[in-house]
């Protein structure tokens, strides 16, 4: 739509261009030029349609100014994600749901299509559409890491099983020293208080 980039502008504006350098000509140029108008009008004219049919394959082979489009999908996650915890009937916190929006845009900048567009999604042109069972998953999973961090804590937060403190009660023989090895028939002796 920009007049610009019309194919019937480009080619009028190359014909004014070419013009121009015709009329800048020196006089001697000009009237040599003119002898064979004819020919050098229709050279123009080529040359203008030539531009034209350039500037216009190019503007069809361009890759479309996507950021809007980005913008958008960026912050409608959000909402889908509330979506999808009415569809599933699932509640999360907002902070889960943040990571939840949040772990789906990485996937789509990874290249994984959940909004999705085209007649292979059986969409009309330039209609965009979400994956909702995609982000229902994702809710789902959202839960699960929920409640398996929430066992986490709790086994990490559990009391420690700690061993009875061994206490010397009056007539009770004295805790067992650690053994040591005897090398020698003195040493076993010795050990066994037979040496006194």
């Amino acid at each position: 739509l920009d007049p610009t980039k019309n194919p019937v502008v480009v080619e009028a504006m190359s014909l004014l261009e070419g013009w121009k350098e015709v009329q800048a000509l020196e006089p001697d140029d000009l009237a040599a030029w003119i002898e064979n108008g004819k020919d050098n009008m229709e050279r123009l004219k080529l040359e203008a349609e030539n531009k034209a049919l350039r500037e216009s394959r190019e503007a069809q082979t361009a890759e479309p100014d996507y950021s809007q489009l980005i913008s958008e999908t960026e912050s409608d996650l959000p909402g889908q994600v509330a979506l999808a915890m009415g569809r599933t009937n699932i509640e999360l916190p907002a902070s889960s749901q943040k990571e939840v929006a949040d772990r789906l845009w990485s996937r789509i900048q990874r290249g994984e299509q959940i909004y999705v567009h085209g007649e292979e999604w059986d969409l009309p042109p330039g209609e965009l559409g979400v994956q909702n069972d995609v982000i229902d998953e994702a809710v789902r999973d959202a839960v699960g890491r929920r409640e398996a961090g929430a066992r986490k804590a709790e086994k990490d937060n559990a009391p420690k099983k700690q061993a009875p403190k061994q206490v010397a009660v009056k007539g009770s023989p004295a805790p067992a020293e650690e053994a040591k090895e005897i090398g020698s028939w003195d040493e076993y002796a010795e050990a066994m208080g037979l040496n006194n």
